[in-house]
């Protein structure tokens, strides 16, 4: 089961806390469209000590993954990474 908090300051951050291990993405914007969290612009997610950036990353709280994208040349945004969130 995973919690979410969302913190608003300069930066947003976004807290999650799956299994053993807290998570925390933090992000230019943050966002609720149609269910899922999206932070965009100097994404950076940590946990367990390793830090991992993006320009985009989604997450729902149903899923057990992290999707992080990156601009393409056109300036759309291309699938990069799929980073598990469970044990």
């Amino acid at each position: 089961m995973l919690a979410v908090a969302w913190l608003v300051a300069a930066l947003s951050t976004l807290r999650l806390q799956a299994a053993d291990h807290p998570i925390e993405i933090t992000s230019d914007k943050s966002e609720m469209s149609n269910g899922v969290a999206v932070a965009t612009g100097n994404v950076k997610l940590s946990t367990r000590g390793i830090t991992m950036t993006a320009d985009k990353i989604e997450y729902a709280p149903d899923w057990s993954v992290v999707r992080l994208f990156s601009l393409d040349a056109r300036g759309g945004y291309m699938l990069t990474a799929v980073v598990s969130i469970t044990k």
